[in-house]
């Protein structure tokens, strides 16, 4: 877990480095582990991803 608020303060402090940050940030983090085992051989396999919806809010009267 400690991975992933590393990651996540990472991706804020880069998105708020943005010339135009965005007003809000939604960020999901997705892991799977999956594991096998036979009788002398084991096997196992994983994957993770971040999803990120970035949203920018126009000021009133703006374009």
């Amino acid at each position: 877990m400690a991975r992933v608020q590393r990651v996540a303060a990472t991706m804020l402090e880069r998105l708020a480095e943005l010339p135009c940050s965005p007003d809000h940030v939604r960020a999901e983090f997705g892991l799977r582990v999956t594991a096998e085992a036979g009788l002398v051989v084991a096997k196992g396999s994983g994957d993770a991803h971040i999803k990120l919806e970035l949203e920018w809010s126009r000021p009133e009267g703006g374009r």
